[in-house]
């Protein structure tokens, strides 16, 4: 964490603080595909859509956090 940036697979996020991250109006302003509600169930499939890709092809997407833990653009901390 050199430059007070982290990275986690999101299998390693708990599902509500993803939820809670993508439901916020701060950052729905910024994504146009965004036309759903996020609950914990939503997150739990996201979650395992974007694991598969890792089993796919050997990458994935990654959560990127603050050096407070914070997850960046979002309100939800990393545990």
């Amino acid at each position: 964490m050199k430059d007070g940036i982290s990275f986690a697979r999101l299998s390693e996020i708990d599902p509500n603080d993803i939820a809670v991250h993508m439901s916020d109006p701060r950052g729905a302003e910024h994504m146009s595909l965004l036309t759903f509600k996020w609950s914990v169930d939503v997150a739990r499939e996201f979650i395992a859509k974007k694991e598969g890709y890792w089993v796919r092809d050997g990458l994935g997407h990654w959560a990127f956090f603050l050096a407070v833990g914070m997850l960046v653009g979002g309100l939800s901390k990393r545990r």
